[in-house]
C-alpha cells in the first residue's frame, strides 16, 4: 500500500509539472467576487459565515458543535474562504451573518462601523511536511530557506518553500517580529522564487504532499485537524525577537454590520461559554473571553 501510494503522489506531481495547464487545489488561483456568497436575506433562524482562512478550522468545530443543539437552524452554514477582506465585504453587503477576520481591520474598514467580537487567538509557525528533519530552526537558517541558498535538507531532500500572498496576516507577523525576514521574504517575491499559496487551504495540501516542503501556518489548523505536519521549533534569537514584537499570534475575530441577533447571537453566546472556550483550548487555540481575557496558555 505504502509503494501504491508513492506512485500516485508522484503521479500527480509529475502531471503537476508537466501538463500545462493544470493545477492540483492547492495552485489554483484565488478566489474572486464570483465565488463570494451570493446576497441573501438574513433571518433570525439563519446564519451563514465567510471570511478568513485561518478562522475556518475553528469555526467550523465551534459550529458542528453549535448545531447540535440548534437542530433547527435553517440555511445555516459556513462558506469557504474568502480571506478577511471578503468576509468584512460580504458581512457589510448582507451576504452573510457574521464575517471571520484574522487581522485588526483598517482604517476604512472601521468607518463601516462593524461591531467586532475578538474570540481567540492562534499561534503562527514555520510548518513542514513529516519528511523534513526537524532541528531549531535559527534566524540565519530560515534566512537561507527563503533567500532560495539553502537547496537541500540534510536526509538530501530538496527544499521547497510556499509563501503566502502578499498581505497575508501570518507573513506579515513574522515580517515584523525577525530582523531581515521581511528583506528575504519580499526578494524572494519579485524574483519569483516559490510557488504563492492564495489560501490557507491550499497551502494546507501543498505542505501535506510535497516532500521537503516547508512554509508559514497555523498552529491551531494543524492540532484541530490532526494534521500530519511538523512544526519547526525555533531557536531563540528567532522566539526572542518574535516575543519582544508581540507577533507570535494573529486575532481571530467575528465581524456584525448590526447587533447579532437571533442564530448569530446564539452562535455568539456558545463561542464565549464555557463549553465554547474548552473547546477553542482543545484545538490549539488560545480562548479570548467577552471582557478580553485569555484563556488555556
Amino acid at each position: 500500500m505504502i509503494a501504491v501510494g508513492v506512485v500516485l503522489v508522484l503521479g500527480a506531481l509529475a502531471i503537476y509539472t508537466y501538463t500545462p495547464g493544470w493545477r492540483p487545489p492547492f495552485a489554483q488561483e484565488p478566489f474572486t467576487s464570483v465565488n463570494a456568497p451570493s446576497q441573501i436575506s438574513q433571518t433570525p433562524t439563519t446564519l451563514t459565515l465567510a471570511g478568513s482562512g485561518s478562522n475556518l478550522p475553528l469555526t467550523r468545530l465551534l459550529f458542528r458543535r453549535f448545531l447540535r443543539t440548534h437542530t433547527s437552524c435553517v440555511g445555516c452554514k459556513v462558506h469557504r474562504s474568502i480571506g478577511s477582506k471578503g468576509g468584512i465585504r460580504a458581512v457589510n453587503d448582507g451576504a452573510v451573518g457574521l464575517g471571520l477576520i484574522s487581522r485588526a481591520l483598517r482604517a476604512n474598514e472601521r468607518a463601516l462601523g462593524l461591531q467586532t467580537f475578538l474570540y481567540a487567538r492562534v499561534s503562527v509557525v514555520f510548518a513542514a511536511h513529516p519528511s523534513v528533519p526537524l532541528k531549531a530552526l535559527d534566524r540565519a537558517s530560515l534566512l537561507s530557506l527563503y533567500g532560495g541558498r539553502t537547496k537541500r535538507w540534510s536526509n538530501g531532500l530538496p527544499v521547497v518553500v510556499f509563501q503566502r500572498e502578499k498581505g497575508d496576516s501570518g507573513h506579515r507577523l513574522l515580517e515584523r517580529g525577525i530582523p531581515g525576514f521581511a528583506r528575504v521574504n519580499r526578494a524572494a517575491y519579485r524574483r519569483g522564487l516559490w510557488r504563492v499559496m492564495y489560501r490557507d487551504q491550499d497551502m494546507q495540501e501543498a505542505l501535506m504532499y510535497t516532500p521537503g516542503a516547508i512554509g508559514v501556518f497555523d498552529k491551531g489548523a494543524i492540532v484541530s485537524q490532526s494534521l500530519p505536519l511538523r512544526i519547526f521549533p525555533l531557536a531563540k534569537d528567532v522566539s526572542a525577537h518574535l516575543h519582544k514584537k508581540n507577533a507570535l499570534y494573529k486575532p481571530l475575530s467575528f465581524v456584525s454590520r448590526v447587533q447579532p441577533s437571533g442564530r448569530a447571537k446564539e452562535f455568539l453566546d456558545f463561542t464565549y461559554s464555557p463549553e465554547g472556550q474548552k473547546l477553542i483550548c482543545r484545538a490549539g487555540y488560545i480562548a479570548i473571553s467577552r471582557d478580553g481575557e485569555e484563556g488555556c496558555r
